[in-house]
């Protein structure tokens, strides 16, 4: 009888740790050891026992890999006009779960409400985490954290939300039809000069063709 072990989840072709230099599709024994696991080794393991005589019998086994949160922050510095919604985001990467919550300035945790929206998506061990801060106005200015701990340990990242000021429109049409109207002129004295030196030069050549003749 041949017992064959599979790793694999929704997906996915991850193959196991065999040894820690070689990775294979499958592995046969009727155990399968894993040496110094990680997080990427976590997920389902098929375990299937086959011989002569069909059918062959499987068993499922999940493998999870206990570890503290770890937080990244895609954009830790973030601009925005007055007036408008701005989202933030993290990603946490932690097992078991984790208790995830957002704070202004070192201050109290943000609550989901009329200012504020908190969502979150879990996937696996993984865990997206986004802030929209309705209405942004001067008072939201500031630093921000999104923090993530569960039992093995706590971690956090931080990010930076700066107002962007923005000048009116009227301003900056008339500042590029300045520009593109001197542009234009520019080119227009440029054109004027070239004609110039090209009869100066049309007439000298012509002059010094009439001297040579006589």
């Amino acid at each position: 009888m041949a017992k064959t072990i599979r790793k694999g989840g929704q997906n996915s072709t991850e193959k196991l740790t065999k040894l820690a230099q070689f990775k294979v599709e499958s592995y046969v024994g009727s155990s399968l050891p894993l040496w110094r696991v990680d997080r990427r080794q976590m997920g389902a393991f098929l375990c299937i026992a086959s011989n002569d005589v069909p059918p062959a019998v499987s068993k499922r086994v999940i493998l999870n890999v206990n570890f503290a949160p770890t937080v990244k922050v895609p954009n830790q510095l973030l601009g925005a006009p007055l007036g408008t919604d701005v989202k933030l985001k993290c990603y946490v990467e932690a097992y078991p779960n984790t208790i995830n919550y957002w704070i202004k300035n070192r201050g109290e945790m943000l609550l989901d409400g009329p200012k504020y929206a908190i969502r979150e998506e879990k996937t696996s061990y993984k865990v997206s985490m986004w802030l929209t801060i309705r209405q942004f106005s001067a008072s939201d200015i500031g630093t921000y954290n999104c923090v993530s701990t569960n039992s093995l340990g706590k971690s956090e990242g931080t990010l930076r939300l700066y107002e962007i000021k923005l000048t009116s429109y009227s301003e900056d049409f008339t500042n590029q039809i300045s520009v593109a109207g001197g542009l234009t002129e520019a080119a227009k004295g440029q054109t004027a000069n070239l004609l110039s030196s090209r009869k100066l030069l049309c007439f000298v050549l012509c002059y010094l063709s009439v001297t040579m003749l006589t």
